[in-house]
Formats: structure tokens, sequence, C-alpha cells
């Protein structure tokens, strides 16, 4: 068994690297290695290749080599997603919680460093290699500006996608590449698949409803219908969009400023 042939320092790196991506705690290395904790720092304080990460209430126990192959392994996953999935601006969290086996707070805690370190950035809730960019040709970035303005437009009453490829001359599926995408970007927000509105719009009446505020206190979706010129099919789901936003909050039929 070629662990009786490592030194002691080198067979308790072994075991430390063993867990992968799911490292130590500090009881857990204790409980496992039957060691004393004292025995266990005397051990790190002389191996320059370990080291105890601090994240939130967790503390784990590396070595750098172990920390260097997680990160190579999320950069791999990352510049296979992208090469996948050219039209989405990066993975979400637990695809890559899943990915390594880790748990959410160690997860957490490797995207923060990589973060840091500018090797992957996050844009709206989706991590992707810092210097990623979804790449559109001429022709669907003209295609994408057009669909904002038209959006932008229509208010909070917006086409279906397949009315708005026939607006755009395109086909559907293109539309709704180019809908994820301004979705992912922050310039479009949907709340199922007819109604969808621009960051835009939804600030102006953002703006509207605080201002409603000032003089009243309790607004009904009638008057909410009136401020954001929309129907009553599209005035309910767009008020508890503004309740999940934290920005008004249901109090039987009426709305009341959070």
């Amino acid at each position: 068994n070629f662990l009786y042939k490592l030194k002691d320092n080198e067979r308790f790196r072994y075991r430390i690297e063993s867990a992968n991506s799911k490292p130590f705690t500090k009881s857990k290395i204790a409980l496992k290695l039957g060691l004393s904790h004292q025995k266990i720092e005397n051990i790190v304080s002389n191996d320059n290749q370990l080291k105890w990460i601090n994240y939130k209430t967790s503390v784990w126990l590396l070595s750098l080599n172990q920390l260097d192959t997680i990160y190579s392994k999320i950069n791999t996953f990352l510049e296979n997603f992208h090469r996948d999935n050219p039209y989405k601006s990066g993975a979400q969290k637990e695809q890559i919680r899943h990915f390594l086996n880790s748990d959410d707070n160690f997860c957490d805690y490797l995207l923060m460093s990589l973060s840091n370190q500018s090797i992957i950035k996050n844009i709206n809730d989706r991590w992707s290699l810092y210097r990623f960019s979804i790449k559109l040709s001429d022709n669907e970035n003209k295609l994408l500006q057009a669909l904002i303005i038209i959006l932008e437009k229509e208010g909070f009453t917006s086409s279906r996608y397949n009315e708005l490829a026939k607006k755009l001359k395109a086909t559907n599926e293109q539309v709704l590449i180019l809908l994820n995408i301004a979705e992912q970007n922050g310039d479009l927000l949907r709340l199922d698949g007819s109604l969808m509105f621009t960051r835009t719009n939804f600030l102006l009446l953002k703006e509207k409803v605080l201002d409603f505020f000032d003089s009243k206190t309790e607004l009904s979706v009638v008057e909410f219908k009136e401020l954001a010129k929309t129907s009553r099919k599209y005035a309910v789901p767009l008020l508890e969009y503004f309740d999940k936003q934290k920005i008004t909050y249901r109090d039987g039929n009426v709305r009341k400023l959070v």
C-alpha cells in the first residue's frame, strides 16, 4: 500500500486531498483521522501546501493543489458551457455546484474567490468566464434593438413572441433566442410567456406608483390598471411582481406601500 511509503505529512495531505470538492471541516478531520486538534494544527502550520479557509460560518482544510484542481474544473466546466450554450450569458450556481458535487457554502466560496480574481463574473445570477460575452451577428443585434423598441412602445400590453416575430420579419426561434438574451441582460422582464416588459418601462411605472402613494395610502387593481395603461389580465400578475419586488404588499383587495 503506497500510503505507508509516504511520510506522515504527505500521508496527511493525501487524506485531505481525497475529499476533493467536499473538503474536510476542522471537526471532521479529527474524527476521520483520529488526531487531536493540537496535532492537526502542528501538521498544518509546518506544511505550506495546506491552508485553512474561513468563509461565513465554515472552516475547511485544503491543500493548494486540491484548490487549484477545483478551480481548473470550474474553468473547464464554464468553457464547455459557453461552447454548448453560446446564447446563454452563463451557468447557474446550482449547475456548477452539481457538477463539482460540493456543498452550497463551499461552492459560494469558490465562486466568490474566482470572481475576486476576475477569472469569472456574475451577471443576473448567472456565472460566466470573465471575458465571455454573447456574440451576436450584426443582423441579430439590429433585431434585438428593434425588439426592445417594439416592447418599449407596447408598454404593459405586450405581443406574444410569434406576433413579435411577424413584426420583425424574423422566425419564432430567432425571437425566442433574442428575448432570452434581453432577459439575461436585464433589459427585459418576463412574467410569463405572454407578459414581457422592458426594464425602462418597469422603472417608469415604479415611479408612477410611488408618486401615487404620495397622496394616497392604498392602491386598487383598477387604479393600478390606469397607471400601467393595461388590462386586468396583465394588471394582476404585474401587481404580484410589485409585491415580489417588495415595493407593495397586498392587504385585502388593495395594495399598500412597503
